[in-house]
């Protein structure tokens, strides 16, 4: 198997996640997203040479944000991306809304904003899961599919 397969199993975990009423069984399927994107991540490092169709930004990137809690409008934490999907979201932050918050990623460098909800915190590690308008947003898709993000140099 390559990454590409792990990269889709992720993809369709996060379309699940989105899909379902129940917050418990979102985070489980948001976790085994992860879990096989950072199984994908591994394979890759161990193939360098290959470069994926839709490039995520990554903990190496300028991928500076800021995070905006629904319930409580003066709450702005500053967030640093480490991986984004069409799905969602993951970052570090210094302070971790409570999982199952409803909150609102910003990108301003890209002029995007992303509504979701919290549904892991870990340490300073937090996973978001984007509302379906957010997930179809065509600034997202663009995002995602631009050579800046795989090269952050030529940015």
């Amino acid at each position: 198997m390559d990454a590409t397969h792990f990269r889709q199993r992720a993809a369709r975990a996060r379309e699940m996640a989105q899909s379902g009423d129940d917050i418990r069984l979102s985070r489980m399927l948001l976790e085994v997203a992860v879990d096989l994107d950072a199984e994908a991540d591994a394979i890759e490092s161990s193939h360098a040479a290959d470069r994926r169709r839709f490039p995520r930004l990554r903990s190496s990137d300028t991928a500076a944000g800021l995070l905006h809690r629904v319930d409580a409008d003066d709450d702005v934490i500053p967030v640093h991306v480490i991986n984004l999907s069409i799905g969602g979201a993951r970052f570090r932050v210094d302070r971790v809304p409570p999982p199952g918050s409803k909150v609102t990623l910003e990108l301003p460098v890209h002029g995007i904003s992303l509504d979701g909800t919290i549904l892991r915190a870990r340490g300073t590690d937090a996973a978001m899961l984007f509302d379906s308008a957010a997930s179809a947003d065509p600034i997202l898709r663009g995002l995602l599919r631009s050579d800046a993000l795989a090269d952050p140099i030529q940015a």
